[in-house]
């Protein structure tokens, strides 16, 4: 049972049940400026309306759980992810005054993805470039229609392509980071191997 991605997407429908919760966590670029820094990270679990809850949660409850199921560290990703996302918005974005949802985790998720089903036989490669060229329309449609095809929010409210951008960035730098942990493992391997004899005792070098 994927746990962390359920108690990821359960933590969201909870304060979404709360909205005095939910107001203490959402991102606002003066709150945050007056030291309230806990929402860098906070906001993310925070959504503007049911559509957007469903849309960024469900997401991540699909790609989190493959994550999951590959191995791959939910929670390093989710809050790597997460304050990635909340820093490129306050530091980038300065025309945003709010920002919340767990759609730039959910880019993350799949970025990580990308890069790990990368890796595999031909059929986890076709599914990897299909996951690629999904989210690279995703960040594009987004940018030029300003709108989210996914949700519905309040007045406005508009999705922050730079965002899920900074989201897919982490996600792919984590995938990359454990593929190159691996390789660099196979490689020690092979050499371990090399200084070994068939019947398994070590030669000797001088």
């Amino acid at each position: 049972m994927p746990w962390l991605t359920v108690a990821v997407v359960a933590l969201a429908l909870a304060l979404h049940a709360s909205p005095p919760a939910a107001a203490l966590l959402v991102y606002e670029r003066g709150a945050v400026a007056a030291g309230e820094a806990w929402r860098l990270l906070g906001a993310h679990w925070v959504h503007f309306s049911t559509s957007h809850l469903l849309a960024s949660a469900g997401a991540l409850g699909l790609l989190g759980v493959a994550v999951e199921r590959r191995g791959g560290s939910l929670p390093a990703l989710t809050v790597g992810a997460a304050l990635a996302v909340g820093l490129a918005v306050h530091l980038l974005a300065t025309q945003a005054r709010v920002y919340a949802g767990l759609s730039g985790v959910a880019c993350a998720a799949a970025g990580w993805l990308v890069v790990d089903l990368a890796r595999g036989g031909p059929g986890e490669r076709t599914v990897a470039v299909l996951v690629a060229l999904g989210l690279a329309l995703k960040l594009g449609a987004e940018a030029t229609t300003g709108a989210s095809a996914l949700a519905v929010s309040p007045a406005g409210i508009a999705p922050l392509p730079l965002a899920h951008a900074a989201g897919a960035a982490w996600g792919v730098a984590l995938g990359l980071e454990r593929s190159f942990a691996a390789k660099g493992a196979e490689y020690r391997e092979k050499l371990a191997g090399i200084g070994r004899r068939p019947d398994g005792a070590a030669t000797s070098r001088r």
